[in-house]
C-alpha cells in the first residue's frame, strides 16, 4: 500500500459516526493568478469585518515561507503548522490572535509537508483539526499566488473559492490561466468567484470581469460569480506601512466600505439565484487535501 492510499485511509477512520449533525466551518480559500494584487490584504480585512458580523473567523496563512499576515497584523506567532506537524504542538497552541479577536494560524512549510507524515502524525492533525470546526464559523485560508500544484489543490479542495485579480492585463491573463488549471480536472466545484481589486471606477471593474466570464464560458463551460469591487485607494497603502488592516485604521475609507459590501455578498448569498454554499467544514477539506496528495 502506498503512503497516498495510507493516509486516505486514516482520513475515512476519521469521519464522524452515525448521530446528530455536526457543526462545521465554512472553508474559503482566497487566491490569484499572481503576485502583487492584493490577495492578503483582502482576506485580512474580509475576516476582519466578517469578524465584526459576529462571525468567528480563523485565517490560515497557507503562502509557504511568507509571513505576509503576521506582517498586516504586526503580530508575531510563536509557533506554525509546522509544529503541529511535527507532533510538538496542537492546533489550539498555534492559534494566535490578530486585531478585533480573529485568529489565524502561521503555516509555515506545514501544509507542503503534508506529503511526507507518518500515518500516526496525520492521525494527530486530523485530531487537532476538528478543533477549528468547533470554535469556527468560517475558515478563510490565504494561499499562494500562481498555478503551483499547491495552490491548485486548494482551490479544488474548497467548497467556495475566491480569485483576486486587477485590471493589468497580465493579472486578467493569470487569473484566467489559474481558472483553467482547477477546471480542466473536470473537479471544479461551483464556488468560484472573482474580485476585481484596485479599480478606478465600477465601469472598469464590469468591463473586466465581463472579459473574464466570456472566456471563461466559451472555453471551460463555467461562469464565475461576480462578488464585486475594490477601489485603488491610497488609504489601503498608508494602512499598508502603518501594518494595520484598513478596516481598523481606515473604517471610512473606500476600500473598507468596498470590503463591507463584498462581505455582505459573501456572507448573504442571495438564495435565489446562486447556491448556498455547503459547510462541509475543515476535515472534509483536508480530506480533499490528502486524497490528492
Amino acid at each position: 500500500m502506498d503512503q497516498a492510499q495510507s493516509l486516505r485511509n486514516i482520513m475515512n477512520k476519521n469521519q464522524p459516526t452515525a448521530g446528530p449533525p455536526q457543526t462545521t466551518s465554512r472553508v474559503i480559500t482566497v487566491t490569484s493568478g499572481k503576485g502583487g494584487v492584493g490577495k492578503t490584504n483582502f482576506t485580512v480585512n474580509l475576516g476582519i469585518w466578517l469578524q465584526s458580523q459576529g462571525q468567528r473567523v480563523v485565517i490560515i496563512d497557507a503562502d509557504f515561507g511568507l509571513a505576509n499576515i503576521e506582517v498586516l497584523f504586526n503580530v508575531w506567532p510563536k509557533f506554525s503548522f509546522a509544529d503541529v506537524i511535527r507532533g510538538s504542538k496542537a492546533i489550539p497552541d498555534i492559534l494566535t490572535e490578530g486585531p478585533s479577536g480573529i485568529k489565524f494560524i502561521s503555516g509555515g512549510t506545514g501544509f507542503k509537508d503534508l506529503a511526507n507524515v507518518t500515518e500516526r502524525q496525520m492521525a494527530q492533525v486530523l485530531n487537532s483539526f476538528g478543533y477549528l470546526d468547533e470554535i469556527s464559523d468560517i475558515i478563510l485560508i490565504d494561499t499562494g499566488a500562481g498555478i503551483s500544484k499547491t495552490v491548485t489543490t486548494f482551490v479544488k479542495a474548497s467548497n467556495e473559492a475566491i480569485v483576486i485579480t486587477t485590471p493589468e492585463p497580465t493579472s486578467i491573463s493569470d487569473s484566467y490561466t489559474l481558472i483553467k488549471a482547477v477546471c480542466e480536472t473536470g473537479e471544479y466545484r461551483p464556488g468560484l468567484g472573482i474580485v476585481l481589486n484596485k479599480v478606478e471606477s465600477e465601469k472598469e471593474a464590469n468591463a473586466v470581469y465581463e472579459r473574464l466570464r466570456s472566456v471563461c464560458e466559451k472555453f471551460l463551460k463555467m461562469t464565475p460569480k461576480n462578488l464585486g469591487s475594490l477601489a485603488n485607494d491610497d488609504d489601503l497603502v498608508r494602512a499598508v506601512k502603518e501594518q494595520a488592516p484598513v478596516l481598523v485604521s481606515r473604517p471610512n475609507s473606500q476600500y473598507a466600505k468596498g470590503i463591507g459590501l463584498l462581505g455582505k455578498r459573501i456572507l448573504y448569498p442571495d438564495v435565489r439565484i446562486e447556491r448556498v454554499p455547503e459547510r462541509t467544514g475543515i476535515l472534509a477539506f483536508m480530506k480533499r487535501i490528502v486524497s490528492r496528495n
